[in-house]
């Protein structure tokens, strides 16, 4: 499972070419979102991954539009998914990222350059075979950055390159995307989706190197 999670990080820093619409936002500082971000964490279903990267359940809450029709996730519904979370240096951009899912993923990433630029992005991941396009018609990809507006971002603390948790809280909406409706590929339909995210995290950083 290790080797497997580093595969993914390495294929994720390997797509991070960020749609040309991305937004730059600011983020405010705030050490009471670690007490509210921890109420809505749990023990996660692979404990043995915790020394290298920041992995446990986290409660899902937002707004999940398919083909125009909302299902909403509130909190009372306490939905709880694995989510892993990290932040690391990409020549000098800090990029973090968040992730719900381990086969199947979504979430964010953000990239943040001298403290005062923030892009973030809705991302939806799959290692498995190609599911996710930005159009009706574009040709299907395992990962997609799709541009989102931001509400609101809150840190703990600013990230830095020395090892320790930082939180935070994020509120966003993403643009619209697409996806097959079978999400292993058997069915060619594809579904119009749109996500408004409000979560709360914590992630670690962790050293990238050439031979990672």
């Amino acid at each position: 499972m290790k080797s497997l999670f580093f595969l993914s990080l390495i294929l994720t820093i390997s797509n991070l070419a960020f749609c040309k619409k991305a937004k730059s936002v600011k983020f405010r500082i705030d050490t009471s979102v670690v007490s509210q971000a921890e109420s809505r964490f749990a023990p996660s279903s692979f404990p043995y991954l915790n020394s290298e990267v920041l992995i446990y359940k986290n409660r899902v809450e937002g707004d999940f539009y398919k083909n125009d029709t909302l299902s909403k996730v509130s909190e009372e519904m306490n939905l709880m998914l694995d989510f892993r979370s990290y932040y690391y240096v990409q020549n000098d951009t800090l990029v973090l990222e968040g992730l719900y899912g381990i086969e199947f993923s979504f979430g964010f990433t953000m990239k943040i350059y001298k403290s005062k630029m923030v892009s973030i992005h809705y991302l939806n991941s799959s290692d498995i075979t190609p599911v996710y396009a930005y159009t009706a018609s574009d040709t299907l990809q395992n990962r997609l950055e799709v541009a989102s507006s931001v509400s609101e971002i809150i840190f703990s603390d600013y990230p830095k390159e020395e090892g320790r948790i930082i939180y935070g809280y994020l509120d966003l909406q993403s643009e619209e995307f697409y996806s097959l409706d079978d999400q292993y590929g058997v069915s060619d339909v594809r579904n119009k989706e749109k996500v408004r995210l409000k979560m709360y995290f914590k992630a670690t950083y962790v050293e990238i190197t050439n031979n990672e």
